[in-house]
């Protein structure tokens, strides 16, 4: 399991830093490995949709990644080619509340998430919610965030049982972010999507930096074969 982790950090890192060197980014929809629920948002953007993790490629690189912006779209089995950049959740904008509530609701039901199309949809629910209203109350009904009366209600009631949860849990600083912001092109802007990897364990950094050295002068080969 810790070897797992550690091979999944050492890859978010290399995505991310390669990505940089990159400028502009690609990204690949490829799915949603644990299905999708029916979801009815009335703002930011009064809109009907489905929520769950997407399955995606990240310049080639497999990930999980989860919405972050409901103003826009993307299209499963969709590609966007030098559409994205890499961004951390402070240059995205994201304040350090809201990122300690992002960490604190992996930390507790990311695990959780993965058993259910349900369960998938009230995380991405909840995700949503810690984005747009995570400087105040956590209620899916008010602020900024606002679902609608339809939809799931298993997910939304399950959403907000674990949002309710967040607000006196700790932050467990046990994860690292990434947001892909879509970016203007050809007219459009794609959804905004964070990638989300475990921090490894104190033990395991010795190893993950040896293989981000592997693996980030292999990116800049080919990068200067590219040139």
């Amino acid at each position: 399991m810790k070897f797992a982790r550690t091979l999944q950090a050492v890859g978010f890192a290399a995505a991310f830093v390669l990505a940089g060197a990159a400028q502009a980014d690609s990204v690949e929809i490829t799915g949603h490995p644990h299905g999708t629920v029916l979801v009815d948002i009335d703002s930011p953007n009064n809109i009907n949709g489905f929520a769950g993790e997407f399955s995606i490629k990240w310049n080639g690189n497999s990930f999980n990644a989860w919405c972050v912006d409901v103003l826009h779209t993307v299209s499963s089995g969709g590609v966007y080619n030098n559409a994205y950049t890499a961004l951390s959740p402070s240059a995205y904008g994201l304040t350090p509340v809201k990122i300690g509530l992002m960490d604190t609701l992996f930390s507790n039901y990311y695990t959780t998430s993965q058993s259910s199309a349900v369960n998938s949809g009230a995380f991405q629910i909840a995700l949503w919610e810690i984005v747009y209203d995570g400087g105040g109350a956590l209620n899916i009904y008010a602020n900024s965030f606002i679902m609608g009366s339809s939809g799931d209600a298993t997910a939304k009631s399950t959403a907000q049982s674990w949002l309710t949860a967040l607000t006196s849990a700790p932050v467990t600083n046990n994860w690292n972010f990434t947001v892909l912001r879509g970016d203007a092109l050809a007219g459009a802007h794609y959804q905004d999507l964070v990638v989300a990897a475990p921090v490894p364990e104190p033990e395991s950094w010795a190893l993950m930096l040896a293989g981000l050295g592997v693996l980030v002068a292999t990116g800049r080969r080919r990068l200067s074969k590219t040139a």
